[in-house]
């Protein structure tokens, strides 16, 4: 899993930031019988830097949220 603390982070959560280098993250999810599709939309400045399209299920959320939160944060540390 992704830790969200310490120095080998790759993912740092600060609520309300005003840093021009922060990114942000939107989307929107469709949810038919147990299949999820979900864009996540990264944004820096607000504008989209990144669209991520993911399918998981609902019968895996834990490791569905972890590739969510895994694809997010490699494409955020190669675009730093």
């Amino acid at each position: 899993e992704i830790a969200t603390r310490g120095i080998e982070a790759s993912i740092a959560y600060a609520p309300g930031s005003n840093s021009p280098d922060a990114f942000t993250l939107s989307g929107r999810y469709i949810i038919k019988d147990s299949t999820i599709n979900i864009k996540v939309f990264i944004r820096q400045n607000n504008v989209v830097k990144n669209k991520i399209d993911l399918t998981g299920t609902k019968d895996k959320l834990k490791e569905f949220a972890a590739l969510i939160a895994s694809k997010t944060a490699e494409w955020a540390s190669t675009n730093k």
